[in-house]
Order: structure tokens, then C-alpha cells, then sequence
């Protein structure tokens, strides 16, 4: 009953944090020929507020949710260099993930998680990496 596949014990988080303790959730999405766009939500005292771009009801907080216990399905490859993470769209990013807690001022609090998305492949899925470690993987 135990997994025959290596992978299946290799270590797959992306992002663990308590989602009580995000204040912040920054989306970044980059197109190589429009360049960057940023989407900020902030909670308030009434729930989740986004600009410039306002979100469903519950979108963030859904969001956070699922980046607080985010997990890839798969290992890509151990390390990549910048040729590697280009051709996955990870080099730039084609979006970026940013979760904050709480500090002085808002893009001054703590990063509880940064996830960098590339491009979506329908063999693999999405390739997804931290920003903290040079291991790819897929969710």
C-alpha cells in the first residue's frame, strides 16, 4: 500500500502559514508583451478589499486559504538555471503570489509566502516554484 515512486516522499510544500496572519495578498502577473500587472487585496475590518481590480466576494480569502497549505503534485527538477525557468515561464514569472502579515506599513509586513507561477502545460499542469528555493514542481 506504500508508494513506489521516490517522488512520492520528496518534500512538495510551497507555502505554509497561518491564514489568519495575512493581512496582504499581492497578485502579479507579467505578459511578455504587456509587461506587469498588479492586483492588490487587503483585509480590513470587513473582509477582503482589492485593487484596481475589484474581486468576487470571498475570492481572496479563498486564495489565502489555499496558499497557506499549498503543496505541488510533482517535482519538475531539483535546480534550474535561468535558461530551465524561461522556457517554464518561471523566468520571469508569469504571475507571482505574494502573501504579507501584518507591519508598519503595508508592503512592509512580513512575506508568510511567495509562490511563482509559469506557464500551464496540459501534460503537467501548472509549474509552480517558491521564491526561496530554486526547486521547480508542478500543481
Amino acid at each position: 500500500d506504500l508508494p513506489q515512486e521516490v517522488a512520492a516522499y520528496r518534500f512538495k510544500e510551497l507555502a505554509r502559514f497561518d491564514p489568519g496572519a495575512a493581512v496582504t495578498l499581492e497578485i502579479a502577473f507579467h505578459d511578455p508583451e504587456t509587461g506587469a500587472h498588479v492586483v492588490l487585496a487587503e483585509r480590513g475590518e470587513d473582509g477582503w478589499v482589492s485593487s484596481p481590480e475589484t474581486m468576487a466576494p470571498g475570492k481572496a480569502a479563498r486564495m489565502v486559504a489555499e496558499l497557506s497549505t499549498l503543496r505541488a503534485n510533482d517535482i519538475v527538477a531539483d535546480a534550474m538555471g535561468a535558461d530551465e525557468q524561461a522556457r517554464l515561464g518561471l523566468d520571469p514569472p508569469r504571475v507571482r503570489l505574494r502573501v504579507r502579515g501584518a507591519g508598519e506599513q503595508v508592503a512592509e509586513g512580513p512575506v508568510l509566502a511567495e509562490v511563482l507561477l509559469g506557464r500551464a502545460d496540459a501534460d503537467r499542469g501548472i509549474v509552480a516554484r517558491t521564491s526561496h528555493r530554486d526547486v521547480g514542481g508542478r500543481h
